[in-house]
């Protein structure tokens, strides 16, 4: 990894703070890893407890020991269910796996979340969000699992269209999604108000974007919200 694919520390743990903040009440497990090198970053205190583990063990707990004691991808229980991946990019945007532990005493299924928080210009994750969720929260899970599955569904049926935008494009329309008008995205920008709009209605051409839905609908599935 060059220098320059380096995360920003200071995010990271800003990230890691934020999650201590509202890990009572934001359901399931969290969990944060480094993957060049591999190293465990943050466990919430519902892990630790779920796991017999402190925080300052699992940040020392080796890879192919996390696997066996918290979640290991190509266990025989383990079933990958959805993933999103853009073309030419060596790993998957996210991935949602179902858990059930038939090979145990236990008989609670679960839920868990992978996705990138930070990634490398191949698009390689570098710092990742596992989140684990048990079956008493099963139908706040599904919601969630069938909101990504579509999103990850119109990402796939879109990519090509946006693909096609420039890098300003891109910009503009991420201030589009949160509601900015030309005014205010132009100010952000450092751009005019006509140069906005001329972006404007060139993204709408391109993604063919008939309504606020829509724009809404690649907001979330490119990640610009």
């Amino acid at each position: 990894m060059s220098p320059s694919e380096e995360p920003d520390h200071t995010l990271i743990l800003n990230k890691i703070k934020n999650f201590e903040q509202v890990a009572t009440w934001i359901p399931g497990i969290k969990i944060i890893q480094s993957h060049s090198p591999f190293q465990n970053l943050y466990i919430c205190e519902m892990g630790q407890l779920r796991y017999g583990i402190s925080q300052s063990f699992f940040r020392h707990l080796p890879i192919q020991e996390y696997r066996n004691k918290i979640f290991d991808p190509t266990n025989v229980e383990t079933c990958l269910i959805g993933k999103s991946q853009e073309s030419g990019k060596q790993s998957a945007d996210k991935e949602i796996y179902i858990r059930y532990p038939t090979l145990s005493n236990s008989e609670q299924a679960e839920l868990i979340f992978v996705e990138p928080l930070y990634k490398d210009h191949l698009g390689v994750p570098l710092i990742t969000l596992t989140q684990i969720l048990p079956s008493t929260l099963m139908n706040w899970a599904m919601a969630k699992t069938m909101r990504i599955i579509d999103e990850m569904s119109f990402m796939e049926l879109n990519k090509l269209k946006y693909r096609q935008l420039t890098k300003r494009s891109k910009e503009v329309l991420a201030l589009m999604v949160k509601g900015l008008s030309a005014e205010e995205i132009g100010q952000q920008l450092y751009i005019g108000v006509n140069t906005v709009n001329t972006h404007k209605r060139r993204v709408k051409e391109i993604l063919e974007i008939k309504s606020n839905y829509e724009l809404l609908q690649y907001g979330m599935a490119f990640d610009l919200i």
